[in-house]
Formats: C-alpha cells, sequence, structure tokens
C-alpha cells in the first residue's frame, strides 16, 4: 500500500481541545514533527499559514522555509 501525502497544507496553530478536552498540540509542534521526526521528504511541500496567533504564524512559515530551503542546497 502506497503512502499518500497532502498536496498542501494549511497550518493553524491554536487547534483548540483534543478529545480528552485538554489543549491539543499546536500548529508548530506539527511543523516540528514534520521537519525532525517524520523521514518525508519535504523538498516539494506547499503549505500556507493561515493562524491569526502572528509570533506563531511566523514560528512556522520559518522553520519551514528554512528547512526547505536547505534541502534544495544539498
Amino acid at each position: 500500500m502506497k503512502k499518500a501525502f497532502p498536496e498542501l497544507i494549511s497550518f493553524d496553530n491554536d487547534l483548540g481541545l483534543d478529545a480528552n478536552d485538554q489543549v491539543a498540540e499546536d500548529g508548530y509542534a506539527c511543523a516540528k514533527w514534520l521537519v525532525y521526526e517524520s523521514g518525508i521528504d519535504l523538498q516539494n511541500l506547499k503549505f500556507n499559514v493561515h493562524s491569526a496567533n502572528p509570533v506563531a504564524s511566523q514560528q512556522i512559515q520559518g522553520l519551514l522555509d528554512n528547512y526547505i530551503k536547505h534541502l534544495k542546497s544539498q
């Protein structure tokens, strides 16, 4: 079975509560997982960041932009 990857990922940061009414992991945690743990080739990742949280938006955007730039420079 071939694993599929979405064509586009749209990142929000503040994701509300999980199924146990606990604060869910945020979008920045998701971006960090993709970069540091997923093992997925992100060179051609298409994404946008739509969080109303300006600090988190910059963190997500910066992490992904810099990582993709790094991958393409190798």
